[in-house]
This record gives structure tokens, C-alpha cells and sequence, in this order.
């Protein structure tokens, strides 16, 4: 078999083929099937090469993950010492998809895919019966207009993409152990949706709903179809390192939940650097930044500034300093300020709205221009790359306009001085990039400013009242 594939095949993918999982007919391509049998190998191999990308020649398809896509194993050729990512399961489509997204990480190794794969078939139909349950339990007791049920209650939550559900699951705070109990969970691979996204998309709801019950952060899965930690969840914490279950096999510890919040939780690679500094210093805990950025009370440009140009972004993320603690609620109002200004511009300039321009109905879907930026935190500054002209706010866009190749450099200040205007025109100078102050609507003092002045179209009592509101939120998060 080897030699008609023209591969070695790795230890684990011998194993399956040699010892199938218990449950695993129709789900591992077998290579001792006739040709004509949907589920041997050698059909799989003809479906695959009907990629609409080039399938590389050390993969073997092992299972079917939906219609569109297979879980194919990482194999090395004849007389090669190794290959990067031997064993390891990854995630084929069929279909002409974002290059970055193919060959995604399924799984570390073929005996763990097939093995959680089908734990998580043989408990799927009773899995089905528990939420069908559930969801009416919770829609006949809090269904009502205005019903709020209580932390204790058992709350179903679907999770869907362009009309398909993807993950299905009911929480509830658990005050026997302090923890959230999570009796019924289940996700799945879809052609549309990337590799793991569904179960990434419900860990981070789970992990918020742990967090704002007030608990120790410990998930139980107690009474679940599986009797353990779902396998959906095993194998998207395996592809990042993370091993759950590892105290009890129906428990997630909550060392184990912290690092999988953090790692659930999207953060650009300067903020996460950042955020590291601050959690490892035992400043904030991990689940309260990664619950601040996952319930959107702060924004990630916000967070990253707030952290790269303040040491107060320890007590903004609790709820800032005490109204009688003048000093430090002044530096804080200041920092925070700036940090919403450069929130807004930030998803001013990443917003596409073309729907705007048809003159048919508008349609608000997910269209970033993809604008990335890095924090300058000795000057308060923040360059954002990928900006596309006429930039907004500018009764008169002029140079900037004309340079869009150049970066874009701001500088968010609410009340700027002279000093602010001398360091941005000596920015300009030294860095070739585009400058300008970012400034709330009613800042005073600008008139023959010589820099370029991008004006939020909020007054400085408006972004006082949406900081308040973040700060009010941090406050009374948890429970």
C-alpha cells in the first residue's frame, strides 16, 4: 500500500488502519476496501484529487470530516529522515478556499482524531435529546418578554453561521463546587465555518459564562453524553497545547479553563505580548482581560494602547480608580480617552460598506479592509498600515490624502497642547509617515495647527459617558 502511495506512513495512522477504533465504521477510510466502497481508501484518494487546490503528495486521506472536506494525515516520503508535522491530522477542502485556511490542524495524531471522533458520534442523537429537552424546559419557565432567569437555571445557547448551527450547549452555575456546570455541549465541522471555529466560537461563551457567575472558573461536565470532557473540545485544546481533563476526565480545572480562555480569546501578537507582562505579574487575572476583550467592554486597539502607554491598565480592567483617588482617576480618565479615540478611528478606517453604493438594500456583514496597527508607547502614538484614502473626519484631506502609500501616524489626544503638535511634526519629519492628532469634536485651541487634526465626531462629554460605562462594566462583570 505504501509503495502505490509513494509514502511512509506515520506510527499512528499503522495503528488505525491495524486496530480500528470501536465505532469506527463508516468514518476511517480503509485501505483493505474494494475500490467501489464509499469508505475505501482508494475512493477517498479519488475524491481528493478533485481539490480545487493542489493536493500535496504526502497527505492520505483517513476520514470524512463533512461533504466537502477530509481529515488526511501528514505522511513523509520514501528515504526522507522526517518531515514537519509528521502524524499530525489536518483538515483538506475540496473547494477553492482562502489559502490560509487550508490544511488547517485537525488533530496531533490519527489514533487521538479517530478516537474522540467517534466518542463524540456514539453520544451525538442522545446529545440531540438533551438540548431538544432543555430548550423547551427554558422556554416554557423564562420565555416571556423581560424573563431573566437566574445564574442556577439551565440556559441553552445555539450557536449558528449563515443559518446552520454549529454548536449546541446549556450552562448553569453549579454552587455545590462554585463552578459552572455544563451538562449538555456539542459543536461540528461544516464546509463554510473554519476548522475548529464552532467549538472556539462556544468555549469562549462557556469560558464568559464561567466568568460572570462568579465562580472559581471550574467547568464540570457532569451527566454529559460523553461522561467527559466533550472530544470536540479535547481535540481543538490539543492543537494548542492545552491537555483538559487531565484531573478527572468530566472536569476542567481552573488552571486549565485560564489557558484556555487565553487561548480561545483573539489577540493580536504586540497586545498579547503585552497582556502576558500584566497577567504573569499577577497584576490582573487571565480571565478577567481575556473577558474584558471577549464581552467587547474594551476593544483590543483600546487595550493595547492602554497598556503599552499607562501603568494604569490594571485598575482600568477592574473598574478604575475610587472617585476620592483624584490623581489617578485623572490619569486614567486621560489614557482611557485616548484609548477610545484611537478605538473609533481604528474601526472608521477597517470598515467597508459597500453595500452603500448599490443604492439597493443595505447589508452589514463582515467587511474589514484589514488595517493593522502597532503602538508607539513612548510617544503615544499609534501607525496604522493598510489605510485607504480619503481618510475621515478632515474638512480637507489634502497631503494625506495624496500619500496614501505612506502609513498613517496618529496621535490621540483630548485635550492637546502645544507640545503634542511640536512632537507630531517631529515625527513627521524623522519616521516620512502621515501625521495627525486625533481629537474629540469640541477641542479647543487648534486654529493654525500645523498638523493635520482628525476630529471625532464625539465631544468629550461622550467619550466620558462611554468610559464610564466600560469602567461600570469592568465593576460588576462578575457576579
Amino acid at each position: 500500500m505504501e509503495e502505490a502511495l509513494e509514502v511512509v506512513l506515520p506510527d499512528g495512522v499503522r495503528t488505525v488502519y491495524a486496530a480500528p477504533p470501536a465505532g469506527s465504521e463508516g468514518l476511517l477510510y480503509r485501505p483493505d476496501l474494494a475500490s467501489d466502497d464509499p469508505m475505501s481508501l482508494a475512493a477517498a484518494l479519488n475524491a481528493l484529487a478533485t481539490s480545487a487546490q493542489t493536493v500535496p503528495r504526502n497527505i492520505v486521506p483517513i476520514a470524512p470530516v463533512d461533504d466537502r472536506s477530509f481529515a488526511v494525515a501528514v505522511c513523509r516520503k520514501p528515504g526522507m529522515a522526517t518531515v514537519q508535522g509528521e502524524g499530525a491530522v489536518l483538515r483538506w477542502h475540496l473547494d477553492d478556499i482562502p489559502r490560509d485556511r487550508q490544511g488547517a490542524l485537525l488533530d496531533i495524531t490519527a489514533p487521538d482524531y479517530l478516537r474522540t471522533r467517534t466518542q463524540e458520534q456514539a453520544a451525538r442523537g442522545r446529545g440531540l435529546a438533551g438540548m431538544a429537552k432543555a430548550q423547551a424546559a427554558y422556554a416554557e419557565r423564562y420565555g416571556e418578554p423581560g424573563s431573566r432567569p437566574p445564574g442556577f437555571a439551565l440556559r441553552p445557547v445555539q450557536l449558528a453561521c449563515q443559518n446552520v448551527v454549529v454548536g449546541l450547549a446549556a450552562f448553569r452555575h453549579d454552587s455545590t463546587f462554585d463552578g459552572l456546570s455544563v451538562p449538555l455541549w456539542q459543536t461540528c465541522d461544516v464546509p463554510h465555518v473554519a476548522t475548529h471555529e464552532g467549538t472556539r466560537a462556544l468555549s469562549l461563551l462557556m469560558l464568559c459564562d464561567a466568568f460572570a457567575c462568579g465562580g472559581t472558573m471550574e467547568i464540570r461536565f457532569r451527566g454529559h453524553p460523553e461522561q467527559s470532557v466533550p472530544a470536540a473540545l479535547l481535540r481543538f485544546a490539543r492543537t494548542k497545547g492545552i491537555a483538559l481533563g487531565q484531573e478527572r476526565r468530566d472536569l476542567i480545572t481552573p488552571e486549565e479553563a485560564r489557558r484556555l480562555f487565553w487561548a480561545v480569546t483573539d489577540m493580536p501578537a504586540g497586545l498579547a505580548a503585552r497582556a502576558a507582562e500584566l497577567t504573569d505579574g499577577g497584576l490582573v487575572a487571565p480571565e478577567r482581560l481575556c473577558y474584558m476583550l471577549a464581552a467587547g467592554v474594551w476593544r483590543d486597539i483600546e487595550l493595547d494602547f492602554m497598556l503599552a502607554t499607562s501603568g494604569r491598565a490594571a485598575s482600568v480592567l477592574a473598574g478604575g480608580a475610587l472617585p476620592e483617588e483624584r490623581r489617578a482617576r485623572a490619569a486614567e480618565s486621560e489614557v482611557c480617552r485616548a484609548a477610545v479615540l484611537t478605538g473609533t478611528l481604528h474601526r472608521r478606517l477597517d470598515s467597508v460598506d459597500s453595500a452603500g453604493r448599490t443604492g439597493q438594500a443595505r447589508v452589514f456583514e463582515d467587511g474589514r479592509r484589514g488595517v493593522t496597527w502597532v503602538v508607539d508607547g513612548r510617544n503615544a502614538a499609534v501607525e496604522f498600515t493598510g489605510v485607504d484614502a480619503p481618510l475621515p473626519w478632515l474638512p480637507d484631506p489634502g497631503d494625506l490624502t495624496q500619500a496614501a502609500d505612506r502609513p498613517l501616524l496618529v496621535l490621540p489626544r483630548a485635550r492637546p497642547t502645544a507640545e503634542d503638535e511640536s512632537l507630531g511634526v517631529d515625527l513627521a519629519r524623522r519616521s516620512g509617515a502621515r501625521v495627525a492628532l486625533v481629537v474629540p469634536d469640541d477641542a479647543p485651541g487648534l486654529d493654525g495647527c500645523r498638523l493635520p487634526v482628525l476630529r471625532c465626531p464625539y465631544t468629550l462629554y461622550e467619550l466620558d459617558t462611554s468610559i464610564e460605562g466600560k469602567l461600570l462594566s469592568a465593576r460588576v462583570s462578575r457576579a
